[in-house]
């Protein structure tokens, strides 16, 4: 054979080898094709489900949630609509509207037992979770069809309570939101605690929140030790969950002095039974009893309302039964209140003791009242000395001193004794009757058990607004007037306004329990990497200081953070960001965000700092000036857009508006905890998946 058929030959095999290739090749081309169009289906359809998801969380609504508004925003931006809109149309990746499917909410994919989440709430509002499945049925496919009959995404967005948050207005509001409330039975005479229960949350009446122990008694047993027991109330906002008093983020009531308790309860002893001959008498129970006060030992009513005291008591065996009779005038017991005696009507029935006119419990000077109870005996013998009837000196008398106690509360003052406290009673569990009065454990009374249930009322908790509500005031400008340095850069209350019209700069966090000093102290740390979780207080903020900041922020609208673009100082600007509440859009300069600090926390020399306990967000309704030279032009217009004031006439460098739920889009401020649809809190919406 020549080379030249040689070569021929291996000609013809490399001509056969690639005609039996081509068809491979065309299927790999097919197959890429195929590949390529289902990535560029799958991926339109992530697309569809991230924004249907962000969509719908962007319609949660405060104080009420509506369901079929998330579902049917999420609807129209998954690009299957709700029939009324659609956005993101299917169509832009040739996918036909009868092959796409949405599911709000549900445990599986559209026509699928995947992917089971069966621990999914099935309504946003309950879950706080916006879930969307998407699938597309029947992808056309060029080399074959049914390959893969669906391609499925999935979303998840869920609304978590902010926990850093920049850009605030430097205002503080107290804020009383504890993360737990604890109930202390104390021993006043020497503060040991002698027991403690855990309150659960029993929602919010109005601006009071709610805790009690009603699920819970607490059951302990009457020490024989002590006559006097109190009742303490600690609140926690440590995120470790310690009630300890005395710890940074709690704070603990009676707040002055640290045996006492707020409500007061007496024990006695049955013992000795007799009592010796010529004995002085002892009170056994004393105990206090509502007549138009809601409460007889603990109350913060506005206005005065009266109580009644009853007592039992022992006296030795030379006086008889019927020395106890009005009408002998042998025995007397006058209690005393408040500057005011009353005399006492011995039963018979009840052999009990009790005021014929009850007392009046006074509004406004809080704090404790101890109730004396004076005795008289003008038959038999006491030590010796025979007891007659108006027989002065040889009249037997004495004094049951303290024998018990009231309290009256005013939660709106910052450094009350009694806190942010509205209510507090104790309760026994099986009468639910008021208690001030047990019986200690002794010999003759083994059974001594106490079952208490707590029920405690905070007032001060803020309101999330409903339409139609008035506004309500921020701050006013003057001394303790709820203003911060948040920006130790800005210099005090000479940078107070460019940090009103910006925003603070630095970073803040939500305090967990941390320690908060002197301002000099935090900030000798210099501004952390991170944020910092106290902030410090700020007095004598100069006239108009507050108006001429809002000027800059509002009616010129700066880019927050960077240079004011007002010429001057503001103070010539039209009215041309009016007042837009409630049908505003989330780019109204009026939004502002603030600091929630403690109850109490404006009650200092201005030298420290104080917690941060949350953010809120307040739309500003309005704001007056302090004197003249500076114009507020929306407080000058009417109609539409005019400005409105939670006092009228409004008072001088006033700030007036309503505190409304944001939900907005995580920038790296999300925390762990729920969104709380109750609370002023600002959330943020997560995409988790």
């Amino acid at each position: 054979m020549t080379r030249r058929s040689t070569l021929a030959d291996e000609r013809g095999v490399a001509t056969v080898m690639v005609a039996l290739a081509i068809p491979l090749f065309l299927l790999v081309c097919v197959f890429a094709v195929d590949v390529a169009n289902w990535f560029v289906h799958k991926r339109h359809l992530q697309t569809q489900a991230d924004a249907a998801a962000l969509a719908g969380a962007g319609m949660f609504t405060f104080p009420a949630c509506d369901n079929d508004l998330i579902r049917n925003t999420a609807l129209r931006y998954s690009g299957k609509g709700d029939g009324t809109f659609t956005f993101n149309d299917p169509a832009e990746v040739k996918t036909d509207q009868s092959r796409l499917f949405a599911e709000i909410n549900e445990p599986d994919f559209y026509n699928q037992s995947k992917p089971g989440e069966t621990d999914l709430p099935a309504e946003p509002c309950d879950s706080k979770i916006v879930d969307v499945k998407m699938t597309e049925t029947d992808l056309p496919w060029f080399f074959g069809t049914g390959l893969v009959p669906n391609i499925n995404a999935e979303a998840r967005v869920q609304l978590f309570q902010v926990s850093e948050s920049e850009k605030l207005l430097p205002v503080g509001v107290q804020e009383v939101e504890p993360r737990k409330v604890r109930a202390y039975v104390v021993d006043e005479t020497t503060g040991i605690e002698i027991d403690g229960v855990n309150l659960a949350d029993a929602g919010n009446t109005g601006n009071v929140a709610n805790f009690d122990n009603e699920a819970a008694p607490l059951t302990f047993s009457v020490p024989s030790t002590t006559s006097r027991l109190g009742v303490r109330i600690a609140l926690s906002g440590r995120t470790d969950g310690s009630t300890t008093c005395g710890q940074p983020l709690v704070n603990c009531y009676d707040s002055v002095a640290t045996t006492n308790g707020l409500s007061f309860i007496r024990t006695w002893n049955a013992l000795p039974d007799p009592l010796p001959s010529g004995a002085v008498p002892q009170a056994r129970s004393v105990f206090l009893s509502p007549d138009s006060c809601a409460n007889a030992s603990f109350n913060a009513d506005a206005t005065s309302c009266t109580f009644n005291v009853g007592a039992r008591v022992k006296w030795n065996p030379l006086v008889t039964l019927a020395d106890l009779d009005p009408a002998t005038s042998k025995t007397k017991l006058t209690a005393k209140f408040n500057g005011v005696t009353r005399a006492m009507t011995y039963s018979v029935a009840t052999a009990t003791w009790t005021t014929s006119t009850p007392f009046t419990q006074p509004a406004g000077t809080i704090g404790p009242r101890g109730i004396d109870i004076d005795w008289v005996q003008q038959t038999g013998t006491i030590s010796g000395t025979t007891c007659k009837v108006n027989g002065n000196p040889k009249e037997c008398k004495g004094t049951f001193a303290n024998v018990q106690r009231t309290f009256w509360n005013d939660p709106s003052i910052q450094d009350s004794r009694g806190g942010p406290l509205s209510r507090l009673d104790v309760l026994d569990s099986a009468t639910l009757q008021q208690v001030s009065d047990l019986q200690q454990c002794s010999a003759t009374h083994p059974t001594c058990q106490a079952s208490l249930i707590f029920d405690v009322g905070i007032k001060g908790s803020l309101k999330l607004a409903a339409i139609g509500d008035p506004p309500v005031a921020l701050r006013r400008d003057e001394n303790q007037s709820q203003s911060l340095q948040c920006d130790p850069a800005e210099g005090g209350s000479a940078g107070l306004q460019n940090t009103i019209a910006n925003g603070c700069k630095p970073r803040y966090r939500v305090n967990t329990g941390e320690a908060c000093g002197a301002k000099n102290d935090v900030w000798a740390v210099a501004n952390p990497p991170g944020s910092w979780a106290c902030v410090a207080l700020l007095t004598g903020v100069p006239p108009n200081t507050t108006p001429r900041g809002l000027n800059q922020r509002i009616l010129c609208n700066p880019a927050l953070g960077e240079e004011s673009n007002c010429t001057g100082n503001a103070s010539a600007v039209t009215c041309n960001h009016p007042n837009n509440w409630p049908n505003f859009t989330l780019d109204d300069p009026r939004i502002v965000g603030v600091f929630l600090t403690p109850f109490g926390t404006f009650t200092g020399t201005g030298t420290e700092t104080v917690p941060v306990i949350g953010f809120a967000s307040f739309y500003i309704t309005g704001y007056t000036n302090e004197g003249g030279g500076v114009n507020t032009p929306c407080a000058d217009i009417t109609g539409p857009g005019a400005d409105s004031y939670a006092i009228n006439p409004p008072p001088e460098g006033h700030i007036a508006g309503h505190y409304f739920k944001s939900v907005n889009p995580n920038t790296g401020g999300a925390g762990t905890e729920e969104c709380d649809f109750a609370s002023v809190n600002q959330c943020v919406a997560v995409l988790v998946k």
